[in-house]
Formats: C-alpha cells, structure tokens, sequence
C-alpha cells in the first residue's frame, strides 16, 4: 500500500500497473502462505495428542523439505503467472514486465519463511515474530520510499521497489531463522537433504501442504482479474481500484496471523470431545473491538482515508472508501474466523464457500457490467462487498459448528 502510494507521483498508469502486477504476483506468493498454516496446525494436533516432541521435528523436517520444493514450484508459478498477464493486461506491457519483475523479487525465501514464521507461532513466538515482520516492513518500504523519492521516471522507481524487497526479505528471513535456537537452525539443511534424496516424493507433498493457502489463491486471481477489468474502464479506475485493494489486503493479512494464533490456542485448550467456543469469541471479539469503530469511521468519513491514500476526490471514490469501511466491519469473522477455521478443522475448511463466492458471485457479475460497458468504481465494489458479506456468514455458520463438535478433532 505505501509503495503504490509513493509511485502515485508518476500517474494513475504506473500505479495501475504495479497494483495488477502485485495482485498477479501475490497468487503465485499466496501459496507459500500454507506452510505457516500447515505447521501451526499439524504440530499442533501432535501435542494435542501427546506425541513426542522427536514426532514434531520429523513432522517440521518434511514441511521443511517440502518448503523447497515449493520454491521451485514458485518461480515455475511467477513465470507462467507473469506471461499470460503480460498478454492480458491493457496499456503499456513493457512498464508491467518491469513492474511484475520488482514486485517478484525475493520471493525464493518466501516458502522457507512461512515455514519458519508458522514455526514461531507454534512455539508461542507471537510477539517476536510480529517484530521481525514490523522489521522486514520497516527495510523494505523504507528503502523503497527512499528510492522512488529520488527516483527521475517511473522506471527507476520500479526498480528501486525490486531492490528493497530483496533486502527485506534475506533479513527477515535471516531474523526468523536466528530467532530459533540451535536446534532448528540446522533444519533448513535438514529439509534440503530430504528433497534432493526424493525431489519427485517432495513435490507431491507440495499441494497438501499448501492446501491452506487456496483460499488466498481463489481472492488473489479475483482481485487480479477485477483490477484488469477495473483498468480497462480507465487509468484512474484501475489505481483507485488497487490502491483500494492494497489497504484492504494490508488490514486483512495479519489478521490471519491472529487467527492462527487463536486456531491455535482453542486446539491447545480443548479436549479431544469439545471445542472451546469461548477462546473463539473473545478472538473475534477482540479485534471487532478495533474493526468495528474504524469501520464505522470510514463509511461515515472517508475523506481522511482519501487523502491519505492519494486517492482523487470525487462522490464515486469517495463511496468506495464508505464501501470499503463497511467491509472492516466484517473482517472479524471473515479474516480472523476463517483462518482459525483452518487450524480447528482443516486447512481447507473456507475454501468452497470462499470459491463460490469469489469465482461463482463477484468475477460472473463484475465480467458481465465489463462486457455491457456499464462496469464503475461502485459497481466493482458494491459487488465485492456483497459476496464479503456471504463468506462472512458461512464463516459464521462454520464456527458454531465447530464449536458444538463433539467429535475428535481432525488435522
């Protein structure tokens, strides 16, 4: 969100561009994102059932490996990903060649890095692993700024973004894999071992592992797609549109932290008979606490949050910052209760209602307002905010039944 905000000084074109690239980029990124899930979840069931710890390391060791693998994976994903919407996007392609390249820089420690972050939670490092990702944000949009602040063209710029995000993430990287301890330093070289002794075993453990992140693939492709259609109104519509995304991406993301950490901590406290429903309302509660009145603040003033984001003054962005505040006021059930639904039950637990709402609701409509020429700022979000709401309220009904299982918990 800060970077597009920097690079609003070169033209709604260039933060267009960037915002698809980012969007396009992220679904490949998104991926690596169930590792963190996995680890939480599968180490978590292991000492809810009383295995050993040995159990666990062999259990991290194989996530581990497969972490690699998903990094070859990964940079297949980017490539394929990069070509097929450099033929897609509208406007200049070779602008977008270099804003995907700047946007996919660094991503080969991702994959390790969500291993090591979901290993941090585990282990109850929530405090420290938030200082590491405050540190990696602080080096990366901090040497971005500084470089597309002295920046003379958009090109420039572009690549200074390339450049921060490499150094940003060999620290934070470096940071978690310190954080630790001696015995899992080593794991790294360990999961390495494993994956070049059966590479093609490794891969195949690939899609199990990131099962938990195909929900964030559904949302990704989907705001790809609508920021593409979004663009084909117009320059200005495409950046309104992915500057609106990126401050609700950047407010929806780290609740899924906090939703694996309260999966987490419900598994731990709970028997093998009974879920403990009060730890999920006072997670959901908590940060309702905080969503709820910001929300509220922005549908009833969004100019604030316009001038903040850059974005032209006008009724129609004016109504999608409203929009978009009405949509925080959601975000406790759907962003903090569907990830700790991916602890408690399983990694893929939202992902069809997810899809349905995404693929089967907001991409049919906004696709057919596009072809009908009657697509506008409030259309994209007046839909988008529409199927929010339908995935928050199975997310609702998939909590209380969870908290009324009286079943053996699954991993």
């Amino acid at each position: 969100m800060v970077t597009i905000i920097a690079l609003a000084e070169f033209g709604p074109t260039t933060v267009s561009t960037y915002g698809i690239a980012v969007n396009v980029y992220g679904i490949a990124v998104v991926l690596c994102a169930g590792h963190g899930i996995a680890v939480v979840s599968r180490l978590s069931h292991l000492r809810m059932r009383g295995q050993s710890d040995a159990a666990g390391s062999e259990q991290f060791t194989e996530i581990i490996s497969t972490a690699w693998a998903s990094t070859f994976v990964l940079v297949v994903l980017t490539c394929g990903f990069g070509a097929i919407s450099t033929a897609l996007i509208p406007g200049d392609r070779g602008q977008y060649v270099l804003a995907y390249a700047a946007a996919t820089v660094g991503a080969i420690l991702l994959p390790l890095g969500q291993c090591l972050a979901g290993k941090q939670q585990f282990l109850g490092l929530e405090r420290l692993s938030t200082q590491h990702s405050f540190e990696t944000f602080v080096i990366g949009t901090g040497l971005a700024l500084l470089g597309t602040g002295v920046a003379p063209d958009a090109t420039t710029a572009l690549l200074s973004i390339g450049l921060s995000g490499i150094a940003a993430e060999a620290w934070g990287f470096a940071r978690r894999r310190d954080s630790l301890g001696e015995r899992d330093r080593g794991i790294i070289r360990a999961g390495w071992s494993v994956f070049t002794s059966s590479p093609a075993q490794t891969l195949r453990n690939v899609p199990r592992t990131a099962a938990g992140a195909y929900d964030g693939v559904v949302l990704l492709s989907t705001f790809a797609l609508v920021s593409q259609l979004a663009a084909s109104v117009g320059p200005l519509p495409g950046a309104v549109t992915v500057t609106a995304i990126a401050f609700v991406r950047s407010v929806v993301i780290p609740l899924k932290s906090i939703g694996l950490v309260g999966g987490r901590l419900v598994v731990h406290r709970s028997d093998r008979r009974l879920i403990d429903s009060g730890l999920i309302r006072q997670a959901i509660g908590t940060v309702a606490y905080v969503l709820v009145p910001v929300g509220a603040a922005l549908a009833l003033a969004p100019w604030p949050l316009q001038h903040v984001l850059g974005l032209p003054q006008g009724h129609d962005t004016e109504l999608v910052v409203r929009l978009v505040g009405f949509q925080l006021m959601l975000e406790p059930i759907a962003g903090v209760g569907s990830a700790m639904l991916k602890v408690i039950v399983k990694p893929t637990a939202v992902l069809l209602p997810l899809t349905i709402c995404m693929w089967g609701l907001t991409l049919p409509v906004i696709a057919i307002g596009s072809a009908a020429g009657a697509l506008s700022l409030p259309t994209i979000w007046a839909v988008l905010l529409t199927a929010r709401g339908a995935f928050c309220a199975c997310v609702w009904v998939g909590l209380v039944r969870a908290s009324r299982r009286r079943t053996e918990l699954v991993a």
